[in-house]
């Protein structure tokens, strides 16, 4: 009997830490999110998770910051692939965080990109989530291209720490406890 062997090309072995990366966060997180909008890296990440936990649900819902300038056919496959998928879509937006004053624009023309963090921020207050997975391009952060865990470990003013295709670790959240309750 022979025995083939397969080398795993670059691509192959990126594609199998990225699945270890969100088990690894799925099994060591109480109650972990997925970023998800519907664009093309997040698009990616969702590929990534259905490879790694179907064909059960994900062990986390699917959260997307909308700013509110986003095309109506990105909303729409956003919301198609989450029915899909079966999967938990939370939406929280960036207008509600103006309505609510923790936002507040120069004008009314102001780019609403930024303010992305302050929604994010309240929303994992409201949910209590411990870990956000997001997806980035390595070429796009050079200086964090090899990193798997953040440097400054966790977000002080949430206490979670964030993580992405590239970085993993504990989670942090005062008092939460490892593995899923």
């Amino acid at each position: 009997m022979i025995l083939q062997t397969r080398t795993l090309t670059h691509l192959d072995t990126l594609e199998a830490e990225a699945m270890h990366i969100l088990r690894e966060v799925a099994g060591q997180c109480r109650n972990p999110v997925l970023l998800f909008s519907g664009g093309k890296d997040s698009v990616c990440l969702l590929a990534l998770a259905e490879k790694a936990f179907r064909p059960g649900p994900f062990p986390f819902p699917l959260l997307h910051i909308d700013t509110g300038h986003n095309f109506p056919e990105v909303i729409a496959f956003r919301d198609r692939r989450a029915r899909e998928l079966g999967e938990r879509l939370i939406v929280r937006t960036v207008e509600d965080s103006i309505r609510r004053g923790s936002v507040v624009l120069r004008t009314p023309t102001q780019s609403r990109n930024p303010f992305q963090s302050v929604t994010l921020l309240e929303a994992i207050r409201e949910f209590g989530f411990d870990a956000c997975i997001g997806g980035a391009r390595r070429d796009e952060e050079k200086a964090r291209a090899k990193e798997r865990s953040s440097p400054s470990g966790t977000n002080s003013a949430s206490g979670t720490r964030a993580t992405s295709g590239r970085n993993s670790g504990a989670c942090t959240t005062p008092g939460a406890s490892p593995g899923r309750t």
